[in-house]
């Protein structure tokens, strides 16, 4: 999953840098129509279009280069901290500069340097020049307005996907995290020991050691529970060939994993016995089993099977009688499906499988405690070990890489969705703003014969928000239609969820209507003797 949300930020990266090229050649054209005059008395004077273009084309990647200076250093900082919070648990070969980022960022910065400055001047070097020499202050062509107002509908339409895109992230990594794994995790630590060398007769042995540790760590500060089982939670699994009193036939065994458990195991880690009751504490092992309520519901659907039978290996084996049914417990995944499991005590598991063996200890603890408790683990684990090492983890960090790609995705598609947003509001800001410069004439004469200043804003705001609006619209068809590219690295939510994009719409309506509103203002207090006289 890591590396389709790799994938899919590299579109949205990609998207970003449109909304930039969007407004900055938004910005060029505004620039290249107050340059207009001068560029026709620059060709009227011999000078070949080529030659001007080549001019107006070395400008603008010159701006291109500077920004994209500016943006490897913010990459070198940036890098290593998005690593550090996002990433902190992996090991990274090179350094976010590596050579072929930047060779990529140059070929990047080249091409929008030359994109951005190619389409301006190629509008800018075609005018007619009697017309363009005659020109007054507020003259612009209307193809001009026309290809800004297209740009500002592209970046707000760019802006929606992305926007999108962060809202559905955000709400699978609520989802996801909301989901009930059948473990108190943020209580639980596992601890094992190490050693450099096999040695069976000592591996043996360790599963005793680690019923003496456990002792010892149950008077701890801060331990609320100690049990020792044959695998730590969500981490591998054991098989064995079981033969349950059930009707076979009619139900399918499902197929079902188990785990050797001590007696505490339940309290420790937080499942919930529903049925009966768990293997008692302070009794030898005896031939028992729990089972899960996938397990319960698979071969006994709506009869109770407290007290039947389930043999191992053989179909004459001795018989293990249910006695409990707990909840539902993850087996591997934070987001798979219901798994057929059961448990049985340490000690009288059928053939000495490897589920037989104390393979962890599980402490329960204050999560306010845990370093302390850790601390007493590892020493105790020392002491009993002197020629192995801790192994020492917190089950939120066992986890941790499972969530991690709609952290991911949910954070970077959050900022790269803020910073379009704040781009968009820029270049809508810009564009309203040069727009209201080029009519400060009509606006003049606007208040001259009796508007007030309401409606001079209302119309200008409201200019703004059909060019937005219709780039919101075609946003939302562009996120239904790109949806399903991501639907797959989803959650619990709709790729099509209406709240989600009417939030959208809302959200970014409100903020061109922002970016509109100080031009807006301004053309409104235009005095209209002062407009009319610069005429």
């Amino acid at each position: 999953q890591e590396v389709q949300i790799a994938a899919r930020l590299g579109g949205v990266a990609l998207l970003v840098l449109l909304i930039a090229v969007a407004n900055v050649v938004n910005l060029l054209l505004a620039r290249a129509v107050q340059r207009r005059r001068e560029i026709a008395v620059r060709l009227a004077l011999g000078i070949s279009r080529s030659r001007l273009v080549r001019l107006l084309v070395a400008e603008s990647v010159l701006l291109a280069v500077l920004a994209g200076a500016a943006a490897i250093l913010a990459a070198a900082w940036g890098g290593r901290v998005i690593r550090a919070l996002l990433l902190p648990g992996v090991h990274w070969a090179t350094t976010p500069l590596h050579w072929r980022v930047l060779a990529f960022s140059l070929v990047i910065t080249l091409a929008v340097g030359i994109v951005a400055g190619l389409i301006p001047a190629l509008q800018s070097t075609t005018p007619d020049l009697t017309r363009a020499l005659k020109a007054g202050a507020r003259e612009g062509t209307t193809q001009h307005a026309r290809l800004r107002a297209a740009l500002v509908m592209l970046q707000a339409a760019l802006s929606v996907v992305l926007l999108v895109g962060a809202a559905l992230f955000l709400d699978s990594l609520r989802n996801v995290r909301g989901l009930d794994l059948g473990y108190d995790s943020n209580h639980l630590v596992f601890a094992d020991v190490s050693f450099e060398t096999p040695d069976s007769m000592r591996d043996s042995r360790v599963g005793f050691d680690f019923a003496a540790l456990a002792d010892r760590l149950r008077a701890a500060p801060g331990v609320q529970q100690v049990a020792l089982a044959s695998m730590q939670p969500m981490y591998g699994f054991s098989w064995l060939t079981y033969f349950p009193e059930a009707d076979t036939i009619t139900h399918k065994i499902p197929d079902t994993f188990f785990t050797g458990v001590s007696p505490e195991y339940f309290a420790a880690v937080g499942i919930r016995v529903l049925r009966g009751r768990t293997f008692p504490v302070g009794s030898a092992p005896s031939n028992t089993v729990v089972i899960n309520e996938a397990l319960a519901h698979a071969l006994w659907p709506g009869e109770n099977p407290i007290g039947r039978c389930m043999r191992f290996a053989k179909r004459d084996a001795p018989c293990y009688t249910i006695i409990g049914v707990v909840e539902n417990a993850r087996r591997s995944s934070v987001i798979e499906d219901a798994t057929a499991q059961y448990y049985l005590p340490l000690g009288r598991v059928p053939g000495g499988k490897y589920g037989s063996q104390v393979r962890t200890i599980i402490v329960r603890a204050d999560p306010h405690a845990m370093p302390l408790v850790e601390q007493e683990i590892q020493s105790d684990i020392r002491r009993a070990f002197p020629s192995g090492w801790p192994v020492i983890t917190r089950m939120t960090d066992q986890l941790e890489p499972q969530y991690r790609p709609w952290r991911l995705g949910a954070t970077l598609f959050t900022l790269f969705g803020a910073l379009a947003m704040i781009v968009a509001a820029v270049g809508i800001y810009s564009t309203i703003s040069y727009t209201v410069n080029q009519r400060v004439h009509e606006f003049g004469v606007r208040v001259a014969l009796g508007a007030r200043t309401h409606d001079v804003v209302r119309h200008v705001v409201a200019s703004a928000l059909r060019q937005v609006g219709i780039g919101v619209a075609v946003g939302a068809a562009l996120a239904l239609a790109g949806g399903r590219l991501v639907a797959s690295l989803l959650y619990g939510v709709r790729p099509s969820n209406p709240v989600i994009m009417l939030t959208v719409a809302m959200v970014l309506l409100c903020v061109a209507a922002i970016a509109a509103l100080a031009p807006a203002w301004r053309a409104a207090r235009v005095d209209p003797v002062i407009a009319l006289r610069a005429e």
